[in-house]
């Protein structure tokens, strides 16, 4: 019998699949459970219509990822910071920090979360940093931390 998976099955497969599996097993574990549901035409033409439109979405993302990528390369990225007396930063320069001055300064949307650091900026000075746009796109850009 074909089933379409509704949830990921350990030793079965993820969310989506179509997958054969013996009657009784799926007639006493997987329906009752709702991990599954059996393939019907109907669901067969839903399922390919979705993993077009899937294709489509993550082609677009894709794309987007690599225009901003092309756009931030190699660019160096001036976040200001307050010192205070003992010329020490207040504070440290973070990911919500560098994704603000990107908007600021390229005009490109970051989520905080893409951008990586091993730990905050806690100086002045230059350093790399590395941003996942998307699963096969990384780039690596300049920040240099400047008191103001």
């Amino acid at each position: 019998m074909e089933v379409v998976l509704l949830r990921d099955v350990p030793g079965l497969g993820r969310k989506g699949d179509v997958v054969r599996v013996a009657e009784g097993y799926a007639r006493n574990y997987l329906l009752p459970r709702r991990l599954a549901e059996p393939l019907t035409p109907g669901k067969k033409k839903a399922l390919e219509a979705e993993k077009e439109t899937s294709l489509r979405r993550e082609e677009r993302l894709l794309r987007r990822a690599r225009d901003t990528a092309r756009r931030l390369q190699g660019k160096t990225i001036r976040v200001g910071v307050r010192m205070g007396s003992t010329g020490k930063p207040y504070g440290s320069v973070g990911t919500r920090d560098i994704a603000e001055a990107v908007a600021r300064q390229l005009g490109l949307e970051l989520d905080r979360k893409q951008i990586v650091l091993r730990e905050p900026i806690r100086a002045t000075g230059t350093f790399e940093v590395t941003a996942r746009l998307h699963a096969e796109v990384h780039v690596q850009f300049t920040v240099e931390v400047v008191a103001i």
